[in-house]
């Protein structure tokens, strides 16, 4: 009797969604035989399968059952060809990876290696399957180990154009599906009656610059924590401090940062007015660190580069607008620890973008919808200010691995000569984008794409209730494997 075919699964949701993916896979003669996930009741109740606790993964704790300790260190044969995955790794670790200097960083980076190295070794998966694009350390390790050794993989995206997913299979190449669509429908007519109902509800306010521009996370944010809540909770947090006897000290805290040095004096200081007379090319600057620079940025994790080819390729009498992600600054977005200076925003960045021959930072409070819809162009790395700004007529020059980046009016830059020849173009009328580009493009998606939600952020803007949802997403993993 032939054996199923093996499986690795990296999940983020609830220990019954694994189950059910894991006993679809099995009717598919799929075996998941290792499994990394959020939750853990401390019983490892899913038959044959190897459940690694994903908190334990990031810090290389391997699972029970498991002995690591005879792995042997990898070598320059495989260290050699990730160098690539190094270099994203190193700056991947300035979110949540304790080790400090580069050193450091890179015996963890090779420790790492030698722990999923062994599992590959032992048991031999010929596919791999994760939640999202690899954006931890842990993931990002093993999603390189299957693309060395050719390891199908296979991931979801989470577009938040509504709730709508695309099937990935290399985060830095936009969707198979997607482009082989788009191509199809090169010549196609589409109105906005042609598309599904949420897509046009997103589509329309963007068509009559109607929509502010505000990430839906942001708005979902403020509806959880209404202005009262949040004063609720710092009365709390007061009370509580008071409690402990902590308050004394807290206040030391507070008046010490209030006259240090800070990322936002620094930035304010160093902020210009508009001119509304020159064209621009605005760029809104991702928050780091998030996936949507590393990796999903490349070396334009980096956004000081690509603020630097954008000013070296500016056709004459053009300014480039730098504002910053307001949320760079608060540490309850997503870290209950962010520091004033991290990796991303060391002492002096703001300096060397405001440095830079026709660049200025503006305030970070300037109405988005104002820079979008009248700038020239927008820069970015690969957030959906880009997809945004194309919905609204601008063409986006995007830097990173944008899953729109096929759209008409979307061009991905890599360097200077590339970056000049577009903004020449642009400067000379050459090149719009008009509303049958972005119809054309919204029914392409609509056609590729399926109504779903991983993350508790997206299910928030989801109809679907959790187990519609997952239903969809085995259906679309099962399509996807059929054809391994």
């Amino acid at each position: 009797m032939k054996s199923n075919r093996r499986a690795f699964l990296i999940w983020n949701g609830t220990k019954q969604e694994i189950k059910e993916i894991v006993t679809a896979l099995r009717d598919k003669s799929w075996d998941v035989v290792y499994c990394v996930g959020e939750e853990d009741d401390g019983e490892n109740d899913i038959p044959d399968v190897i459940f690694h606790r994903r908190a334990d993964a990031v810090e290389i704790v391997p699972p029970k059952g498991i002995d690591h300790s005879q792995f042997p260190p990898v070598g320059e044969d495989i260290i050699g060809k990730l160098y690539e995955a190094e270099s994203v790794l190193m700056t991947m670790m300035n979110r949540k990876v304790r080790a400090k200097t580069v050193d450091e960083k890179k015996h963890f980076y090779y420790e790492m290696l030698r722990y999923w190295h062994g599992i590959f070794n032992e048991y031999k998966p010929e596919v791999l399957i994760l939640w999202a694009y690899p954006h931890n350390v842990s993931n990002f390790v093993v999603y390189s180990l299957a693309e060395l050794f050719g390891i199908k993989i296979v991931f979801f995206f989470e577009t938040w154009l509504s709730d709508r997913i695309l099937v990935y299979h290399d985060y830095r190449q936009p969707s198979l599906a997607l482009k082989q669509i788009l191509q199809s429908n090169k010549e196609g007519n589409f109105t906005i009656d042609d598309l599904s109902r949420d897509i046009k509800e997103y589509y329309e306010p963007h068509r009559n610059r109607t929509q502010a521009l505000i990430p839906p996370y942001v708005t979902k944010q403020q509806q959880l924590f209404p202005f009262r809540k949040r004063m609720l909770i710092r009365l709390e947090m007061i009370a509580q401090s008071i409690k402990d006897f902590s308050i004394f000290f807290k206040l030391f805290q507070f008046v010490r940062k209030f006259f240090a040095t800070n990322p936002r004096r620094e930035y304010q200081r160093l902020v210009s007015q508009i001119d509304r007379t020159k064209k621009f090319v605005y760029v809104p600057l991702h928050r780091q660190p998030e996936g949507s620079t590393s990796p999903m940025g490349g070396i334009f994790t980096d956004q000081i580069l690509m603020i630097e080819i954008l000013s070296a390729s500016l056709p004459p009498g053009w300014v480039v607008y730098v504002k910053e992600n307001i949320f760079q600054w608060s540490k309850g977005w997503h870290e209950s620890n962010f520091p004033e200076y991290n990796d991303a925003r060391y002492k002096g960045y703001y300096q060397k973008i405001a440095k830079l021959k026709n660049v200025q930072l503006v305030p970070a409070y300037t109405d988005s919808n104002y820079l979008t819809d009248n700038s020239s162009a927008i820069g970015i790395v690969s957030g959906r200010a880009g997809l945004e700004a194309v919905l609204r007529g601008k063409p986006a020059l995007v830097f990173g691995h944008a899953w729109y980046t096929d759209a008409p009016g979307a061009f991905k830059i890599d360097n200077v000569e590339m970056c000049s020849k577009i903004l020449k173009d642009i400067d000379e009328n050459k090149i719009s984008v008009t509303e049958d580009d972005a119809t054309r493009f919204l029914a392409s998606f609509d056609q590729v794409s399926f109504h779903g939600h991983i993350q508790p952020m997206s299910a928030r803007m989801s109809l679907l209730t959790k187990a519609e949802s997952t239903e969809n997403i085995i259906s679309a993993l099962i399509k996807e494997l059929d054809i391994i």
